[in-house]
């Protein structure tokens, strides 16, 4: 169940949920639900649910559901904490200590004992706090199962523990997926994440043909929302504080805009579209949206997701901090599942997904792993620095390692080279062309022979600055890229010959319309190449 309002979300089970929507309509939606909560203590505990409830002022904000007494609390870091001393008299931390906060904000080392439990009023998870402690059930018998609640409950306030899924929803693997073929309109032209186009740019300056306005939210995000070509529309977005979703037409009249999650939100990777529903990833979960007007269908809140999705036969795809999951793509409910260990950042997944013939590519744990869609098993793994979405071609997978830039075969997992170089971060994807790959290196557009790793050539700005996750693209036997010039500090597109490397032409820097030094362009059907400036430009 899922109730729209400020950053709202509740799943639940159990003999009382039906009484929940009435209590959420009421003004104190907190207090309703506690109320409710106490009346479930004469339920069956067998059929009583049992929560870790928070929210924002009045509003509900998370649900979880965990198999121990629970209790209400709200967050805050240390900061917000100390300022408002009398919000928590009696805070635990956890190493064990224990501290009395006056009105005054004075603070007296106290120790305490389990039978103190119910008197502690917040819990300092280093630099994160849970304060309003208020247990629903009794509290536990030892301080150590309250340590392991309280440290689940962090994870869940700050959006690295998924709320609760009922069970019987299909969270665990599903064999025999229906159908193995990515559907619709991905991003970098397919699934294989190729990045390249059939259609040619022109090989002359090209002029601007249309700009939309700067309050389209199409400007883009250091973490996605790169354009993605969907029929007769571009979808995009941007954001910082609150993440927004867009659509323009391919004329550069805008279709619609949303605003998908606010307050300390932004977008994650780029849109996937199939069957008139794009998918967009946020720091809050993935959403899927009417392709026509931008309306939300649902929600699915999954913490620490990376890279963008993939709508592969009748499921969507995306890599999170629990591993790739398979949603449905009527509901957003887990349908398969393939786990992976968290990194010391509490990421899973580390980039986007790129997929064919029936297998997932990524990168988790330090490796390219690839995973057979039907089984949900390991065909193997090799090591990968990479956060970025590996490419692909017919034979190969392309991607990033502590030596540098690889090549592996895509049937064994074996490395075929290794070309070391410099100044690279991996946060950018790699374009795969018939007999080259591109790649930005050192800040600059650089390519490589696809048979043997060897460097053909690199064009650039003198003090290029390796800065943003914006990647190359091919476009017929042009080269793409967007590239940065630290002194002075001017973003610029390059368009550069397949082949030869030869600069065809550059377009910018621009004072009051700068490109977006983040933004991977795409082209359209007439030729026009689409790159993020404060609003999408289009260049024919």
């Amino acid at each position: 169940m899922t109730k729209k309002g400020p950053e709202t979300v509740l799943r639940v089970e159990g003999a009382i949920t039906k009484h929940l929507a009435a209590a959420l309509k009421k003004p104190k939606a907190i207090a309703a639900l506690v109320a409710l909560l106490e009346k479930g203590k004469h339920l069956d505990a067998a059929k009583r649910p049992q929560w870790l409830a928070f929210n924002h002022g009045d509003f509900l904000d998370t649900v979880v559901h965990l198999e121990a007494p629970a209790f209400f609390a709200t967050g805050a870091d240390d900061d917000m904490f100390w300022s408002q001393p009398p919000r928590a008299q009696l805070v635990f931390d956890d190493k064990g200590a224990c501290q009395r906060v006056s009105t005054s904000g004075d603070t007296t080392d106290v120790k305490v004992s389990a039978k103190n439990l119910n008197a502690i009023t917040a819990y300092d998870l280093g630099g994160f706090l849970l304060q309003d402690i208020t247990w629903l059930d009794p509290a536990p018998a030892t301080f150590d199962a309250a340590r392991q609640l309280f440290e689940t409950a962090g994870d869940a306030y700050q959006g690295d523990l998924p709320p609760y899924e009922p069970p019987g929803n299909g969270a665990a693997v599903a064999p025999g997926v229906p159908g193995s073929a990515v559907r619709g309109d991905a991003f970098l032209g397919s699934g294989l994440r190729a990045g390249v186009f059939a259609e040619r740019p022109s090989r002359k300056k090209p002029k601007v043909v249309w700009q939309a306005d700067r309050r389209s939210a199409s400007g883009g995000s250091e973490h996605g929302c790169d354009p993605l070509l969907a029929g007769e529309l571009i979808i995009a977005g941007g954001g910082g504080f609150n993440a927004k979703a867009s659509a323009v037409r391919v004329n550069g009249k805008p279709a619609w805009q949303t605003t998908l999650t606010r307050n300390q939100s932004w977008p994650i990777g780029s849109a996937h579209h199939a069957d008139g529903v794009v998918y967009q990833g946020t720091n809050q979960g993935l959403f899927a949206l009417d392709a026509k007007t931008g309306k939300q269908k649902w929600l699915s809140r999954q913490s620490a997701l990376q890279g963008t999705p993939l709508v592969i036969g009748e499921l969507v795809f995306v890599g999170t901090g629990e591993g790739v999951l398979g949603l449905a793509l009527a509901t957003g409910r887990k349908q398969w599942k393939f786990a992976v260990k968290r990194n010391e950042y509490k990421q899973g997944v580390t980039g986007g997904l790129a997929s064919a013939e029936g297998t997932l590519y990524f990168i988790a744990e330090g490796k390219l792993f690839a995973v057979e869609l039907a089984t949900g098993k390991k065909r193997w793994t090799t090591p990968s620095s990479a956060r970025c979405t590996p490419s692909l071609d017919a034979t190969s997978v392309f991607t990033w390692s502590d030596k540098g830039l690889t090549s592996v075969e895509r049937a064994t997992g074996k490395v075929r080279w290794t070309t070391k170089v410099d100044g690279s971060n991996t946060d950018k994807t790699i374009a795969v062309g018939d007999d080259r790959v591109l790649a930005r290196v050192g800040g600059k557009l650089t390519a490589f022979a696809k048979a043997s790793g060897k460097r053909l050539w690199s064009v650039g700005p003198k003090s290029a600055y390796d800065l943003g996750c914006a990647s190359p693209i091919i476009a017929g036997d042009v080269a793409l890229c967007v590239l940065v010039n630290e002194e002075p500090d001017e973003t610029v597109l390059y368009a550069a010959d397949l082949k030869t490397g030869a600069i065809l032409w550059t377009h910018g820097p621009f004072e009051e319309e700068p490109l977006s030094w983040y933004s991977t362009p795409t082209v359209m059907a007439d030729g026009a190449v689409v790159v993020q400036a404060y609003g999408l430009l289009a260049l024919r």
